[in-house]
């Protein structure tokens, strides 16, 4: 079962076929991505008003090469060659095997509940009562 249809295709008469305007926007778009279009600009460029990494997503969505029941709207060299740009420009930009900081975090576990008897009817400071009670050891 197919959740989204991805953009550049359509279903016509039960079938998955090739949309025939939004199409030749996918292949138009590898091709200015090759010629070293940023995402952003290849999308404009078709008539597509979106995000980058939308953008992004499609040029590396192997459907477009014919997997699975998809029709083939890319050859598999071009796909290659879009994957190899984009790891390229991610190497150039520094985006590659990028360590994050790791946080220490130092979480108490150790405590003590004082005092838990209280007069105190309403909910909410009978609540905030209790909480105040809470001392780490």
């Amino acid at each position: 079962m197919i959740s989204h249809i991805p953009f550049g295709y359509c279903i016509k008469n039960g079938e998955l076929v090739i949309d025939p305007v939004d199409g030749p926007k996918v292949i138009r778009m590898y091709e200015l991505y090759l010629q070293g279009y940023g995402l952003h600009c290849v999308g404009e460029a078709v008539g597509i008003s979106s995000w980058h990494c939308s953008i992004g997503r499609i040029l590396t969505n192997r459907a477009y090469i014919g997997e699975g029941i998809y029709p083939r709207l890319i050859s598999d060299e071009v796909f290659a060659k879009a994957q190899q740009e984009k790891y390229v420009r991610a190497a150039r930009l520094g985006r590659l095997n990028k360590k994050h900081k790791v946080r220490e975090t130092c979480i108490g576990i150790d405590f003590v509940l004082e005092s838990t008897e209280c007069d105190i009817e309403d909910p909410f400071r009978r609540v905030e009562y209790l909480y105040s009670q809470i001392k780490e050891v």
